[in-house]
């Protein structure tokens, strides 16, 4: 685990405790404390100069893929090849049970809500699941992915998810775990890892074809707007046969489109 400044130099002797690959890395919220998952199955802790200030974490049985901080910096947690999402205190400490939902499947990505009240996280076994601070499973199973989830994240304010699959989508999603509009493709190839800009006006992501791609993201009302121009051939809305399509069309003829547009009508 390494340290680098602002212009790419070395800060300090490389941070050196893992017994294998390093999978994943996180800042606390403060600054003042690193996160690390390993190839060993351990999660490790550090000082904002790369000395390690714990004992590892063991509970993973293999590689921990990913690790994040909770917003206010007491919490970790962490997924794995084993199919579990684990909580750790801030000393490394681990905190209750091992999650279980992934059907066995490794868990690529996890993350906090900004609230710190809910984590998500994304597997290989194509869903992206919801947890309350509890471990207690909520909201729909997020299903769509045709592939393997490898990268979940929130937006600023908590109301939307990003992921990014195997499939070469990047997919948004409510804060229950609902699909939000139609998947944005333009990789040719996995998306490895995603994620929203601090004002949620852009998303990120990052492929196996080599490339960085922008998206543009925005308020509700945005992405109403993706997820309305979308659907405006579809079948279901553009011949609604159940109360709820109705309501969805609805919407997208108040908030999004033109009243004047005859094609919606």
């Amino acid at each position: 685990m390494r340290l680098w400044d602002s212009e790419g130099n070395p800060i300090g002797s490389p941070g050196r405790g893992h017994q294998g690959g390093v999978k994943s890395i996180a800042f606390s919220p403060d600054g003042q404390k690193i996160v690390s998952g390993g190839g060993d199955g351990t999660v490790r802790l550090w000082d904002s100069q790369g000395n390690a200030t714990a004992s590892p974490g063991r509970g993973h049985q293999g590689s921990v893929w990913s690790v994040a901080f909770s917003p206010n910096g007491q919490t970790i947690v962490s997924g794995g090849i084993d199919g579990t999402v684990r909580l750790w205190g801030s000393k490394g400490n681990p905190i209750g049970s091992p999650w279980r939902g992934h059907e066995g499947y490794e868990v690529k990505s996890v993350a906090f809500s900004p609230d710190g009240q809910r984590i998500v996280s994304g597997g290989l076994d194509r869903t992206v699941r919801l947890w309350d601070s509890k471990g207690n499973a909520f909201g729909s199973l997020g299903r769509g992915h045709q592939g393997g989830v490898w990268s979940v994240a929130f937006s600023p304010d908590g109301q939307t998810i990003v992921s990014g699959g195997i499939d070469g989508t990047v997919r948004l999603w409510d804060s229950k775990g609902n699909p939000i509009g139609a998947p944005w493709r333009g990789h040719q190839g996995g998306v490895w890892s995603v994620a929203i800009s601090p004002d949620g006006q852009r998303i990120v992501s990052g492929g196996e074809d080599g490339t960085v791609r922008l998206w543009q993201g925005g308020d509700w009302k945005t992405w109403l707007q993706v997820a309305c121009d979308r659907l405006r051939d579809h079948p279901v809305l553009v011949k609604p046969k159940t109360q709820e399509a109705r309501d969805a069309k609805k919407t997208c003829q108040k908030y999004v489109w033109s009243k004047a547009d005859s094609s919606t009508k």
